[in-house]
């Protein structure tokens, strides 16, 4: 009897501290207050397939107007509600600045057509298409043209950064060395959590920690279906600057082996034509016959026309051929 009562009695004992042991944090143990890093401005750039607050991001990997795509200050309590963890880890970091961007919807859309490398959260490679590749950057501003500029992409290798959301977000490794999939640290971020409405995070350290100068937390909103493009009229498309690069811009089809597109082109917009819906080049610059005065090679890599003029040209693609004929006529 002696030996039930003191077995009951360590069972109490141990039930006892349990119950007294340590208590998850509660978010309003968070601070409240919205950390920023002086006067640094940082927001999000992307393929032109990427969305933010519901419209397409309109310079693709390009500059800032200061108004579309920028992040604003969060607090340590702001993450909390998403997730008390990812709040400690910020919170353990040291932080001299805490950014969020709200409604950035990515893959439902519109896709990219290429792909990009990643790595899960179980450490397995994975394939994701181009559109979830979208980063921070840290921006400086020029008060001579009033515009922005990008200093720095995040992650990049100037500009190393740790995910503390591995299920949703994977970020470069941290070596020169490729690894046996082609990843070092310049390859692209990637959201490896599919299509879907997303709210980044991206933490800015006051000293380095295991090599990152940043961390980036990534929370799913709302999933979405992965868009599906629609079945092609016509297989070619003419992707540029004139229509943010979409590459699913299909051209009028005039009969079975002319094709055409009106654009309006800023001076020095640059593009090509390519297979609806992939990158893979038809026609280029090498290519155009009528109207050669009107453009140049961009020296980009890809032999994309440049438009040395901006206006409206109307380009005719002629195959059938030998090789693809190219055609463009300045419209009055």
């Amino acid at each position: 009897m002696k030996k039930l009562f003191v077995a009951a009695l360590g069972t109490f004992l141990v039930l006892g501290m349990a119950a007294c042991g340590p208590k998850a944090r509660s978010v309003d143990s968070f601070s409240d207050e919205k950390i920023k890093n002086g006067n640094e401005v940082y927001g999000m750039v992307g393929p032109s397939q990427a969305y933010i607050g519901g419209q397409a991001i309109p310079k693709a990997w390009g500059e800032a107007d200061g108004t579309f795509g920028i992040a604003e200050a969060a607090s340590l309590r702001d993450v909390a509600k998403r997730d008390v963890k990812v709040a400690e880890a910020f919170e353990k970091k040291d932080l001299k600045g805490l950014y969020k961007i709200s409604e950035v919807e990515l893959g439902h859309q519109a896709l990219g057509g290429y792909m990009k490398g990643a790595y899960n959260e179980k450490g397995e490679y994975v394939e994701k298409d181009g559109v979830y590749t979208v980063k921070f950057a840290n921006y400086t501003y020029d008060d001579e043209t009033e515009k922005y500029a990008i200093a720095t992409w995040i992650p990049s290798p100037e500009a190393y950064s740790e995910s503390l959301t591995p299920a949703t977000f994977w970020a470069p490794l941290h070596t020169e060395d490729k690894d046996e999939h082609g990843l070092d640290h310049a390859s692209d971020s990637v959201n490896i959590a599919g299509a879907g409405k997303y709210t980044y995070y991206l933490g800015v350290y006051k000293k380095a920690v295991n090599q990152s100068f940043y961390g980036i937390a990534v929370f799913q909103d709302e999933a979405l279906e992965e868009y599906v493009a629609p079945q092609a009229t016509c297989d070619y498309s003419m992707p540029g600057a004139w229509n943010s690069w979409n590459n699913a811009a299909e051209m009028t089809v005039v009969n079975d082996t002319t094709f055409s597109m009106t654009i309006t082109a800023a001076e020095n917009d640059n593009g090509r034509i390519t297979q609806t819906g992939t990158w893979t080049t038809v026609a280029d610059v090498t290519n155009v016959v009528t109207g050669a005065d009107l453009v140049v090679d961009d020296n980009g890599g890809d032999h994309n026309f440049k438009f040395l003029a901006a206006g409206s040209y109307t380009v005719t693609l002629v195959m059938g051929g030998a090789t693809p004929v190219v055609n463009i006529v300045a419209n009055a």
